[in-house]
């Protein structure tokens, strides 16, 4: 038998073994998949409070570190115009 033809024969039986299906299969249907618990308004409103909070304190946060560093002189905002040309 020549070499080709027999990489070629046992190619197709590697992959022909590859694809079998088992016995106890079972078709998936829609009816397997999980299905929504609880109402979605209350879990939306309770996201939407975590959420807030969240943006509440990090935008305070900011605002504090700021506010901080205008007042101990760590940035220079240059609202006024300047004293001198030079």
């Amino acid at each position: 038998m020549q070499p080709s033809r027999m990489f070629v024969q046992r190619l197709a039986n590697f992959t022909a073994r590859r694809g079998y299906q088992t016995k106890h299969y079972r078709q998936v249907t829609m009816n397997d998949l999980p299905v929504p618990q609880g109402d979605f308004f209350e879990l939306e409103a309770a996201r939407n409070r975590k959420y807030n909070a969240i943006l509440a304190a990090g935008l305070s946060l900011t605002l504090g570190a700021l506010f901080l560093a205008k007042t101990t002189g760590l940035i220079e905002l240059h609202m006024d115009p300047p004293k001198s040309l030079d």
